[in-house]
């Protein structure tokens, strides 16, 4: 995603944009012409650039990947958006950014690791105080915690342009914190090589995805017993793998996928009997 935050002061206010009006009408080659406002890469500062720029306008942004391997990680972190939010609600009161951006709203124009390497495990306990967060641009991996009970503290996510990987997370019970999330970009893997989620017993925080970007892996969470919460799936742009959840029952959660473009992999499931949860006008596209 382009970067509008041309002074680099964490989010994109009024001195940014009397910055890029000041080269807007531009092209490459003329006086005043300056790369950093080319957001659309046409080699000219035009109003698609402007689009780019007002959508971002006033809502604070990390541009970089962000890491929470711990406690003290995710306590920087809240620091440094109290920092930013702090400066934004002053720019508010000023009338130099909307309103509505007094709330604690931010993204990440980045990826997002939370938990810590296969080697060790993360202490991190809860993701409470980070429900500001909007979207992440890039990928979201949740991985090997230990304490992590639930994700209520990413409770007003509504995008991950990229992969979503939720894996080796042996508390976490529930994918509630979820729910206003619409829109995954790449591939939703939950388990998987990092390890199953073992004490995961509902998907029903997924409910509102409509379209995932790639595959749909759901691969050794052996205390899941139905697909339920993914009743709002319609279109998997990828495989869709089923394996080692032990306690699987059904299938039912998959009612209203219509469209597969992969292959159905659905292997060592002791208890799971039949795919009759699966709709009868599923098509699957190679």
């Amino acid at each position: 995603m382009p970067n509008p935050d041309f002074d680099g002061n964490g989010w994109v206010d009024l001195s940014d944009f009397f910055l890029f009006s000041g080269a807007f009408g531009t092209r490459a080659g003329q006086k005043g012409w300056d790369r950093r406002f080319d957001l659309s890469k046409n080699e000219r500062i035009d109003l698609g650039d402007f689009y780019i720029f007002s959508a971002q306008f006033g809502t604070p942004t990390l541009y970089r990947d962000v890491e929470i391997r711990n406690q003290a990680d995710l306590d920087a972190l809240l620091e440094e958006l109290e920092t930013i939010n702090s400066i934004a609600g002053q720019e508010a009161e000023q009338g130099q950014i909307p309103y509505s951006h007094k709330k604690k709203e931010f993204r990440i124009d980045g990826s997002l690791f939370i938990g810590d390497s296969l080697t060790t495990v993360s202490n991190i306990v809860s993701l409470a105080r980070l429900e500001g967060l909007q979207g992440v641009a890039g990928q979201l991996v949740i991985q090997n915690t230990a304490n992590l009970i639930g994700l209520e503290g990413l409770a007003n996510l509504q995008v991950v342009g990229d992969k979503l990987v939720i894996g080796g997370n042996k508390a976490l019970a529930s994918l509630e914190g979820l729910s206003r999330l619409r829109q995954v970009g790449g591939s939703l893997i939950i388990g998987g090589d990092i390890g199953g989620n073992t004490r995961l017993q509902s998907l029903s925080g997924l409910r509102g995805l409509e379209e995932i970007g790639g595959m749909l892996a759901i691969d050794g969470n052996t205390s899941l017993a139905s697909l339920a919460g993914l009743e709002g799936l319609i279109k998997i742009n990828g495989q869709l793998i089923l394996k080692n959840n032990s306690t699987l029952l059904s299938l039912d959660g998959l009612e209203n996928l219509t469209v597969v473009k992969g292959q159905l992999v659905v292997e060592e499931h002791a208890q799971l009997e039949n795919l009759a949860g699966l709709a009868s006008t599923l098509t699957f596209l190679f």
